[in-house]
Parts: structure tokens; C-alpha cells; sequence
């Protein structure tokens, strides 16, 4: 059961598990902010595709933004 579970997450979430490792390595705060993301997410079921699709929004604004600032 265990290999299941852990090949369906991997497969799912490989993109977010990359990123939170770089980010954890190079700077702690910024990993603490995401797991308040991440567990906002699972505590708040009701408004969880409001919180999903706001964060989303804003993330792809400030990569845009950092794509104009080059």
C-alpha cells in the first residue's frame, strides 16, 4: 500500500516536491510561508479552490513580473 501511495504523490506532486526542496535549501522562511500555504489548503476544505486559484493567480502575476524586471 505504501508503494502505491508513494509512486500516485510522486507522480502528482513531483513539481512542488522540486521546488519546496530548492527552497528549503536555500531559505527557511520562505519554506514556512509555503507550508502555511499548503496546510491552509487541507484545514480549509470549504475555500480551498478559492485559496488554490489566489495563490495560483498571484504566483503567475509575480513570475510575469519577474519575467519583465530582466
Amino acid at each position: 500500500m505504501g508503494l502505491k501511495h508513494r509512486s500516485t504523490c510522486v507522480g502528482c506532486c513531483w513539481a512542488q516536491m522540486l521546488i519546496m526542496f530548492a527552497v528549503g535549501v536555500m531559505n527557511l522562511f520562505v519554506m514556512a510561508l509555503i507550508t502555511l500555504l499548503v496546510i491552509t489548503e487541507k484545514v480549509a476544505p470549504i475555500r480551498s479552490r478559492l485559496i488554490c486559484k489566489s495563490v495560483g493567480i498571484l504566483f503567475l502575476g509575480w513570475g510575469l513580473w519577474l519575467l519583465q524586471m530582466q
